[in-house]
């Protein structure tokens, strides 16, 4: 139920099917552009802020303008939106980053965004980033703040292994505080910590599934909050 919108439904329902983005989408030179209704994501671990493509649901995307791609030697993507939720609250997320690879294996990158919050605190964030690539491993680390005066931090660490071209296995050790991401939204369980386990196969360009066991417990009462999850992704 994480990634689905409840409150969007009514009661007691057990079953839903919906197209929810619409817009275009827009390639020119190295950059592409979308507008319209679209899955979000800030920071390169999703660490700050998500509402990804394998949510489920209608008022679970956002509605504005991204972007993505390169810019001379400049990795460049920004988003500037506003969430179609199911309420009236009309929150806005503003985001930029902006990334460099001195060599072929290394790359980082900084990250700043402001969350509009109707009703509630209006946040300024930063995040710094970096991904180094050995063989078939990789090791990606991501550490954000906001400016709220407590529980304003989050982290994320990730290590990678492709065991070939269609299997992959991950380790993710988190921490994301109250106020460490953008409205509570982060990829990771806002007020938790723990480690992700996970392994991703593509059984063909067009199918592929992940498993994830998501070891975790609260920050504030160390509740243990720990989950299996299984998506099946489909292309075309």
């Amino acid at each position: 139920l994480a990634d689905y919108n409840t409150a969007a439904y009514r009661d007691g329902k057990k079953s839903v099917i919906g197209l929810d983005q619409f817009g275009l989408t827009y390639t020119r030179d190295h950059m592409v552009y979308k507008i319209g209704r679209q899955d979000a994501t800030v920071g390169t671990t999703a660490l700050l802020y998500s509402r990804s493509d394998s949510n489920v649901g209608k008022h679970y995307f956002v509605d504005g303008i991204s972007a993505a791609g390169k810019v001379g030697a400049m990795d460049i993507s920004a988003l500037f939106a506003q969430e179609d939720n199911a309420g009236s609250d009309n929150n806005r997320i503003y985001a930029i980053r902006t990334g460099y690879s001195p060599r072929d294996d290394f790359n980082f990158g900084l990250t700043l965004g402001r969350y509009h919050y109707d009703g509630g605190e209006n946040t300024n964030h930063w995040a710094v980033d970096g991904t180094r690539s050995f063989g078939k491993h990789s090791l990606t680390a991501e550490y954000a703040k906001s400016n709220s005066s407590n529980e304003n931090k989050a982290y994320a660490v990730t290590w990678n292994y492709n065991c070939d071209v269609k299997t992959a296995l991950y380790i993710t050790g988190f921490r994301v505080e109250t106020n460490g991401d953008m409205g509570q939204q982060s990829d990771f369980d806002n007020d938790n910590r723990g480690v992700y386990y996970g392994v991703t196969h593509q059984f063909s360009d067009a199918d592929g599934v992940e498993l994830t066991y998501k070891q975790q417990k609260t920050i504030s009462g160390g509740q243990d909050n720990t989950k299996f999850e299984a998506t099946f992704t489909h292309s075309f």
